[in-house]
């Protein structure tokens, strides 16, 4: 099934669910979930997909059960063609009528589902009791179910432990947010990569802020003016985004705390021990809120390669960074119309506490999905943040998989997002920390700037040091 042409990417995730609907040898019907964070295309996805099999879709909305309940009986009913039908008497009623097949629904798709379950907790047991013995035989046969829903922990636990769905589901789709290169493209900045790690900086992979920000992209490289025109005014609709995409979310019940967190992570509080002195929490406490916020898809922890227990904390959602380092602070400021001044006046906090941890964020990325083996020194298997013994903190250490189930190093590295090019003096460092580690690990500098003549003279005599900037990052290996 040939995916629709105004659907931007997502060639594996169409080809999963294709994948997932068509007809095999299975004489039970198939269960599959999709999932992940609102605004990043499920809705639109399966609701392509619906359209092309001629399957049923119905998105739950935030009410009651029964509210719930009369709102899909009408659009069963209009599916049918029997608009005058009359209600479904209870949700085992509703899902033993829709995926009965008696109407031949190749494909069901219940969205949002994650409303229903809130209100209903028995509704995975209701689908678990349909799908096995003693269901409803061959009558479901050819019925694909998909839930799909926007709360990333509450979707994960349908099929964890000791969940009524677990080794139910043939698919377990998670719907993720465009990688950077993927949304240099998808913002027409392929040929401007400064431009494009400043916006991915800004607004992250999420398809839907093009359309929030009316299509306006800084296609001519100037990003100051599509920033005060699309975040720093409080006219647009990403004004306050960082915030409203947190408040939605369901799964971090206190807001405060969360809110909190997630400020702190923004404002460079990266280690646990940090956390801990900028929230004033326990450890309890603050252990329960960190697994919350990474379960939630919020926060990622990033283990130490050479340190196993120990890690880095990350927001995943830069959007919300955005928001708290720039936009909260001045809001009173923007709402009279400040915006050019308020921006000159980030610019420094924007390269520390932005710019700085994003250029990290891109280099991680691209060790692991787009270098080549020659670039980093062998296939990384892992790569993230270090301390080292008489040097400090190296932003990239990667490491490579052993035979003997271990791991070792191949590479050190050093990001720079600052406007100055990178000098031979990061090099001195890089070779410092190699003699720590492994002398005949590979440099990676990483530069979203460039570099001095001086570097780049001195880099050509060797063969263990590669240079990355920014259009390497963006277009090379």
């Amino acid at each position: 099934m040939e995916k629709p042409s105004h659907v931007f990417d997502r060639a594996a995730e169409w080809e999963a669910l294709t994948d997932f609907v068509a007809d095999g040898p299975s004489s039970q019907m198939r269960l599959g979930l999709v999932y992940g964070r609102r605004r990043q295309g499920k809705s639109l996805l399966t609701g392509d997909l619906a359209a092309a099999v001629g399957g049923f879709r119905w998105e739950a909305i935030e009410t009651e059960s029964e509210d719930n309940l009369t709102e899909i009986s009408r659009a069963w009913a209009r599916h049918v063609g029997s608009p005058g039908a009359s209600r479904f008497d209870s949700w085992d009623d509703a899902l033993r009528t829709i995926l009965s097949g008696e109407a031949r629904p190749h494909l069901v798709v219940l969205d949002e589902i994650q409303r229903v379950i809130g209100k209903l907790p028995t509704f995975p047991s209701l689908v678990q009791r349909i799908i096995g013995p003693p269901g409803l035989g061959d009558r479901t046969a050819h019925t694909r179910l998909l839930l799909c829903g926007s709360a990333f922990g509450e979707m994960r636990t349908l099929i964890d432990g000791r969940a009524a769905l677990r080794g139910r589901a043939m698919l377990d789709l998670v719907v993720r947010p465009f990688d950077y290169r993927v949304a240099a493209a998808f913002w027409g900045l392929n040929a401007n990569p400064l431009a494009a790690f400043h916006l991915h900086s800004f607004v992250g992979g999420t398809p839907a802020y093009k359309v929030l920000a009316g299509s306006d992209a800084p296609t001519d490289g100037d990003i100051d003016g599509w920033v005060q025109r699309r975040l720093l005014s409080p006219h647009s609709s990403l004004f306050r985004e960082g915030r409203i995409v947190v408040q939605e979310d369901a799964q971090l019940g206190d807001r405060q705390l969360y809110w909190g967190l997630l400020s702190a992570i923004a404002n460079g509080a990266r280690r646990w021990g940090d956390l801990g002195d900028v929230l004033g929490i326990g450890s309890g406490a603050l252990q329960h809120a960190v697994n919350v916020a990474v379960d939630a898809g919020w926060v990622e922890r990033i283990s130490d390669p050479l340190r196993k227990n120990r890690a880095v904390y990350e927001l995943t959602e830069p959007v919300v960074r955005f928001q708290r380092i720039v936009v909260e602070r001045n809001e009173s400021r923007l709402q009279r119309g400040q915006a050019k001044a308020v921006w000159t006046d980030v610019r420094p906090l924007v390269a520390a506490k932005i710019a700085a941890p994003h250029a990290e964020h891109l280099a991680r990325e691209w060790t692991l999905s787009y270098a080549d083996s020659a670039s980093v020194g062998g296939v990384v298997s892992g790569v993230g943040p270090s301390e080292v013994a008489g040097v400090g903190q190296v932003d990239l250490v990667g490491v490579e998989a052993t035979s003997a189930g271990g791991s070792r190093p191949i590479f050190v590295g050093e990001v720079k997002a600052t406007t100055s090019r990178v000098g031979v003096d990061v090099l001195a460092r890089l070779d410092a920390v190699a003699a720590k580690t492994d002398p005949s690990v590979m440099r990676l500098i990483v530069s979203i700037n460039g570099f001095t003549s001086d570097l780049e003279r001195s880099v050509a005599k060797r063969s263990d040091v590669q240079l990355v900037d920014v259009h390497r990052l963006y277009h090379g290996s």
